[in-house]
Parts: structure tokens; sequence; C-alpha cells
């Protein structure tokens, strides 16, 4: 799915079946290690999985669920893109979510998942500034979107290390994005900082880097101004966007959260929703960045040692690995598909073509 940049003439970097693959592949052994040592470690205390289902009915409800936070999570990015004014169908919108959440499980600390979104939107019609804008600011309201249902379950949760560690990291994203903006809105200060820090491979290693500094500035502050043009307009100028991508991210989150209560009912337990929500938001907040691909080791012991003073060592280990099954290797399967019929790069393909139609159009005009 590689392609040509039409105002650069640099051709993008290959995206081929056997790096994804081999990524998966990588995917799959860091999250079922991790399992298998959840397994193990309880075995060693003498306890296991439990399995039985009294009442399996409620399973199909956090299937509901898990369909409903991508559908809501696809209706976010349909309507956000208006605020570019390039509207795209629902059902692309669906595929670049499914897509963007698969490589975020494949990767580490899913770094993938915004890359691949940049690169999809950019197929789509948008320019690289525009594209990285748009998904930026929407990374950031998405960690926002935590904090958002932290504070509203935060008068029964008691003051910790997670509420401080929350707090410091929204401070982070904030002094980030405020860094971002200034730089943006000052024109010679941010040819001065790039300049310099394009200057510094060439001054460590003269003899191996080789580029033209004024081209790549241009480049830079082009595509930084762009970045700069998408935030304003999704912070300041359609304030109602940065309100929509708030509130369907805390959505989302939730949704995904709730899977977790049906779990619970269909293994015959009992614990409030509000109390599952409660539990969730700190380990999943700060460990789902663990450098595992897709969090791997870090979110399910985390969520386990969450649950255990609620449901016991055994129950809590099982709740835990029937949600992951549902959040991320149903994911990683509808993932799969869609770039399956990706790399076929056939045009009559009713997946591919979507992805592609709105770029080509552009580039014929």
């Amino acid at each position: 799915m590689a392609t040509t940049d039409p105002n650069h003439q640099s051709t993008l970097p290959t995206l081929t079946s056997k790096k994804v693959a081999r990524q998966s592949l990588l995917a799959l052994l860091a999250s079922g290690g991790s399992l298998l040592a959840l397994f193990l470690w309880l075995l060693s205390r003498g306890e296991s999985l439990v399995f039985s289902l009294p009442r399996p009915l409620y399973l199909g409800m956090g299937a509901l669920l898990l369909v409903l936070a991508w559908l809501v999570d696809a209706t976010r990015l349909f309507l956000t893109v208006r605020a570019w004014k390039k509207p795209i169908p629902f059902r692309q919108a669906l595929i670049v979510v499914l897509l963007t959440h698969f490589f975020a499980h494949i990767t580490p600390s899913s770094a993938g998942g915004g890359v691949i979104e940049i690169y999809l939107l950019h197929r789509l019609g948008f320019t690289w500034g525009e594209a990285g804008s748009l998904s930026l600011s929407c990374g950031i309201l998405y960690q926002v979107g935590f904090v958002v249902l932290f504070l509203v379950f935060l008068p029964s949760i008691p003051s910790s290390l997670f509420a401080q560690t929350l707090l410091v990291i929204f401070l982070v994203y904030s002094l980030g994005l405020t860094l971002i903006f200034f730089l943006a809105r000052q024109p010679l200060l941010l040819s001065r900082v790039i300049g310099s820090v394009l200057r510094l491979p060439k001054g460590f290693f003269p003899t191996y880097v080789t580029y033209y500094e004024e081209s790549l500035a241009a480049r830079a502050q082009t595509f930084l101004t762009e970045l700069q043009k998408g935030f304003t307009l999704i912070f300041w100028q359609k304030f109602s966007y940065f309100l929509l991508n708030l509130s369907l991210y805390a959505l989302h989150s939730f949704c995904l959260f709730s899977i977790t209560y049906f779990i619970i009912l269909a293994l015959g337990l009992y614990l409030p929703l509000e109390t599952v929500i409660q539990v969730h938001i700190p380990p999943l907040f700060l460990f789902r960045l663990t450098p595992t691909p897709g969090g791997s080791g870090g979110v399910e012991l985390s969520l386990v040692s969450a649950f255990t003073p609620f449901l016991g060592e055994a129950h809590a280990g099982t709740v835990v690995f029937l949600w992951r099954i549902f959040t991320y290797y149903a994911l990683l399967g509808i993932g799969g598909f869609l770039l399956f019929h990706l790399f076929k790069k056939d045009s009559s393909s009713l997946i591919y073509r979507p992805l592609t139609r709105c770029y080509d159009e552009r580039k014929e005009e």
C-alpha cells in the first residue's frame, strides 16, 4: 500500500504483509507470554483460572459493547474530519479506526496506531500536516477522556499515587501542546529551532549525513504550520469538535470497561458497574504504554492486581483473561482480516477501494 506524496515526490515506506505478520506474531507471543505467566503465577499460589460460566449469555452483552465501542470511535472520526471540510463515508472511518487500533495493539507502547492513522488519512486526501494535527489532537483528547472518566468517579476513589500520576501526565500533555502552539505562532523562532535541530546530525556525523538543510527546514516548517492550524481548529475555532471528541472518547472507554462488568456477571459474580470503571481507569491509563506490543504484560498484571481485592486471585485472573480476548485478540482478528484484503490490492475489493478512492481522485484533479 505504498504511494508517492505528490507534494514532495518522495516514496513512502512500503507496508508489506511480511512486516505486519512478523509484528503481529511478536504481539501474540508477548500477550500469550504474559497470560502464561499469569497462569503459572496462579498455579504457584494454589489457584487456577475459573472457566465455569453459570450465565454465559452475559458474554453476548460484552460482545455487543465491543462492537458499540468500535462504532462510537468510528462516529467520532466520521464527524471530526468535517472540521477540515473533508468528509469521508462512515465505512472509511470505521476501517481507519479498526486499523489504527490494530497497529496500536501490535507495536510497542501503542506507537504504531498514530502513524498508521496519519498514513491512512493521507490516503484519503488529507495533507501530512492536516492528518498529523487530526491524529495528534485526537490522541491528546483520548488521554483527556481517561481523565474525564477519572474525575467523574473521583469522589469514591481515594487519593493515591495513581491519582497523582494521572495529574502529572495530564500536565505534561498540556505543556507539550502549549509549546507546539507557541513555536507555531513564532515563525522566526520556529525557523531558528528547526535549523538548529537539522544542523545537529551534520555536526556530529558530517561524513554520513547528507541532506539539504534548507529543503528539510521548509518542509518541517510547513508541516508544523499545518499542525498548528489543525490544533487551533479543534481547540479554539470549532470548540464543538473538542467537546465531541472528549465525550465520544469517554463513551468509547466506558463501553470497553463495561465489558468487564458483564464478564463478571457471566462468572456468576457481582461487582457494581461504578466500581468496575473505577478499578479499570488507573491501571490502563498508566500501564497501556508499557514498551511491549499492546502493553502486554503491564496491562494484564496491573488489572489482575487491581481486581484481586474484589474478586479473589483466581476470578480476577479469569476476568482479565476473558477481557483481553474481547478487547485485544478480537481486534487482532478483525485487523488481520482487513489487512488481508488491503494487501490483495484488488481494485474490485470493497475494502481496498474506499481507502484509495479519495486519494486517487484528488491526484487526478
